[in-house]
């Protein structure tokens, strides 16, 4: 009991003399002796594990890096505090009471903007700490703490600058594979409502995120102007069709779009985006969470980041305008 004492570094009313505690400490080195972390989380019923739940497979390369920023500013804020992450694209096992209740986590950091009602009504009740990365308006449970960003403030700094630069007809995009994307909803919802503010004609599309989606939109002489697409991913995904198909950025279509991952200033032209700081968010999340863990008293908190826009090269006044 004492040497456990000593090489864990517990216990003051250890009665081992200092050069006893030295050699004990001299020899577990030299037998190269490490504290077992397994037996240790068994012992104080924690893991020091924090779950990431996120949606599909993050790409560490690829057009957009939305998540692998998430994972950034998680893992960050988790390392610093001495926690590990597990990324889960998807709750293991016969339901999600199972997952969240089995003991693999400490807590859980929802990055996903998907839930069904199942999902939605355990965590409510969970046993866990979990904390959104998302905005409660999306539909996700407000007693527990969020980190969100503003999705209604964003839509109107997008929408002023394509007014003032004269755009009178805006299109809102999202992709097919996304159209039950809560936050997508959300920020067509907000687009329709501003355009209807601003007096400026609105048009929400769903597309196959392919070429010949753009070109038969295109081909039908649309009245749009401009275009904001819901994420980076699609915004680039439309110069890329647009240079095949002879569609000059920003003369002949300004495009703008969701999140400004770094992606953004390597475009041609490069893309105006609306900057989401998820890499800080995702910290700021995580720090929250391992909050909850350690003080089970301490109550929901609900932070919220401010936006920015990012004008880039990719919007200019229309051709006719006056």
């Amino acid at each position: 009991m004492s040497v456990s004492k000593v090489l864990h570094g517990r216990g003051k009313n250890v009665r081992v003399s200092d050069e006893t505690a030295a050699l004990i400490r001299r020899i577990a080195d030299d037998l190269q002796y490490r504290p077992n972390e397994l037996a240790r989380s068994f012992r104080q019923r924690r893991t020091r594990t924090l779950g990431l739940a996120f949606e599909g497979v993050i790409e560490l390369s690829g057009p957009v890096r939305y998540f692998t920023d998430i994972v950034d500013g998680a893992t960050r804020a988790a390392f610093d505090l001495n926690y590990s992450v597990t990324l889960c694209s998807r709750l293991t096992g016969p339901n999600p009471t199972f997952t969240l209740a089995e003991g693999r986590f400490d807590g859980l950091l929802w990055c996903r903007t998907h839930a069904d009602e199942e999902e939605l009504n355990f965590i409510r009740n969970c046993r866990i700490p979990v904390v959104f990365m998302h905005n409660p308006l999306c539909g996700m449970p407000t007693e527990q703490s969020h980190v969100g960003w503003d999705n209604a403030s964003a839509v109107r700094m997008a929408m002023q600058h394509l007014a003032e630069l004269g755009h009178k007809s805006v299109g809102f995009v999202v992709s097919t594979n996304n159209a039950d994307n809560l936050e997508a909803r959300l920020r067509r919802e907000l687009f329709l409502a501003e355009c209807q503010q601003l007096g400026i004609q609105g048009n929400a599309f769903i597309w196959d995120e392919t070429l010949d989606a753009v070109r038969n939109w295109w081909q039908a002489n649309p009245a749009e102007t401009a275009l904001i697409f819901w994420n980076d991913t699609s915004g680039i995904a439309m110069l890329h069709f647009a240079r095949q198909l002879g569609i000059a950025i920003p003369q002949d279509l300004s495009v703008v779009s969701f999140d400004s991952t770094y992606q953004c200033d390597f475009t041609t032209p490069r893309l105006t985006a609306l900057r989401q700081p998820l890499t800080d968010m995702a910290k700021r999340a995580t720090e929250l969470l391992i909050q909850r863990i350690e003080n089970p008293e301490t109550g929901p908190i609900h932070d919220m980041f401010p936006c920015v826009l990012d004008i880039r090269e990719s919007t200019a006044r229309p051709r006719l305008a006056p």
